[in-house]
């Protein structure tokens, strides 16, 4: 199969072959990029040992960070939006 007509290959409109005849696009497309597996979502089970693996886990995390506090609706309302005028300075500190 021949390479599909992109970009970035080094032909050019009205350019002609090695026959003088001009090149046409053949209908190639790149390969799109694949979709994920179809997975049912519905069917995934964790067993009771991974479970409890992922609490310790969470835990342990949770210990390393004692520095996390809970907010409360007061506190919440009082911190700064993020509306259309600020979004672009997050985007770029982020």
């Amino acid at each position: 199969m021949s390479e599909a007509l992109t970009w970035s290959t080094k032909w050019s409109w009205n350019q002609k072959d090695s026959n003088g005849q001009p090149l046409t696009w053949n209908g190639l497309a790149p390969n799109p990029t694949p979709n994920m597996p179809n997975t049912d979502i519905n069917t995934a089970t964790l067993s009771d040992a991974d479970l409890a693996d992922i609490k310790t886990s969470l835990a342990a995390a949770e210990a390393k960070m004692p520095f996390i506090q809970n907010l409360t609706n007061q506190d919440r309302k009082g911190l700064r939006k993020i509306g259309p005028e600020r979004l672009s300075f997050v985007e770029n500190a982020l």
